[in-house]
This record gives structure tokens, C-alpha cells and sequence, in this order.
């Protein structure tokens, strides 16, 4: 999983009204494409001087990434820095790409879609998290993902898989599990989260 270290780059100029997906005119989305390859340097500062560049594009920067989003001759790795830039972004006009972005045959690119769709707040991806956590031939990690991003977004089934993943074999898959319902879930997980924890 990639971590991300720059801490949120964006904000949601549209918080409170219907989103409308981002556009952009060529000049942005080269400049957007630009910095995004740089994200990928092999040197630090190059890295750094990229992603700063980007927090200080604010906003501006959405529709460029969501067009990146659509392109389809695009290396997965540039596609990967776009989905964390727009997971910090918590812009839910990138949501309907990021809802696409959940298709990919690649597990980590579903995982980082998933992530974002979460942190924009964009509820009307509530329903595609929910059939990617009911597919039990999808990723555990990608399910665990995608649960979060939809206990945050309200909901219920994604709260049910998160309790039912409180109970993985793997370690880390029930810590995270365990800390998101207890962060999501409400009263009435209370309960599972004592069991979970007492165990």
C-alpha cells in the first residue's frame, strides 16, 4: 500500500452543493500531468518540489487529475499518485472517475479508488463500495478498504463487512477493521468492539 506522507493537499471548493464532475482545458491538464510524472521521480527533491506544487495548484488541480483519470494510455504508477492527490483532494467532483477507477484490473488502484471515493464524500458511490465489499472474490485488503470508505459515507453494509472482518485471520486486517468500526460504527458496535478487543 503506498503511504502517504504530505499530508492533504486540497480542499472541496463545492462543499455543501450537488457535484458536478471537473473539466479542464489542455493547458492545466499537461501541467497537472507534468507534476504527476514527477511525483514518480527517482529523486527526493524532484518528488517533493511536485507534490508541493500540486498542494499549491489547491482545487484548481481536480479537473486536471480527473481527466488523467480518464486517459487510457497511462502508466499505473502515475495513476496510483493520482488517486492519492485526489483521496487529499476531498473533492466529490472527482467521485464518478473514482467510481470507474473501481473496475481496474489492478487490486491497488481498486484500493486507492476506494480510499478516495471516501474522502471526497461523494455518497453517490456508496452503492459501488457495497458491491465491492459483497464480492467475496475481491481482495480481503481492497474489501477492507472500500468497507471503510462506505462506513464513512453512512453505509450499512459496508459497517456489516467491517464487523465481519473484525474476525480475519490476518492481524492487520482486524486491527484496521476493528478501529474503523469503532470510529464509524456508533453505539451499537459497541459490543463487538469489547469482544474484538478482549480476545
Amino acid at each position: 500500500i503506498i503511504v502517504l506522507v504530505y499530508g492533504c493537499f486540497f480542499c472541496d471548493a463545492h462543499a455543501g452543493e450537488t457535484p458536478k464532475e471537473a473539466s479542464a482545458d489542455t493547458d492545466v491538464i499537461q501541467k497537472v500531468h507534468n507534476l504527476i510524472q514527477e511525483t514518480n521521480s527517482t529523486e527526493n527533491s524532484a518528488r517533493m518540489a511536485a507534490w508541493m506544487r500540486l498542494r499549491d495548484m489547491s482545487h484548481l488541480a481536480v479537473p486536471g487529475l480527473v481527466a488523467l483519470c480518464r486517459q487510457k494510455k497511462i502508466a499505473p504508477e502515475m495513476i496510483r499518485s493520482v488517486l492519492i492527490a485526489l483521496s487529499d483532494c476531498q473533492d466529490s467532483r472527482a467521485g464518478p472517475s473514482l467510481v470507474e477507477m473501481l473496475n481496474s484490473s489492478d487490486p491497488q488502484i481498486r484500493l486507492l479508488a476506494a480510499r478516495a471515493i471516501g474522502d471526497s464524500g461523494y455518497q453517490a458511490g456508496a452503492p459501488s463500495l457495497e458491491n465491492v465489499v459483497t464480492n467475496e472474490k475481491e481482495d480481503e485488503e481492497v474489501r477492507m478498504f472500500a468497507a471503510k470508505a462506505g462506513a464513512k459515507l453512512g453505509s450499512e453494509t459496508c459497517l456489516k463487512m467491517l464487523e465481519a472482518l473484525a474476525s480475519s485471520p490476518r492481524a492487520e486486517i482486524r486491527r484496521h477493521a476493528i478501529f474503523d468500526l469503532g470510529k464509524y460504527g456508533g453505539a451499537k458496535y459497541v459490543e463487538i468492539l469489547e469482544n474484538a478487543l478482549a480476545d
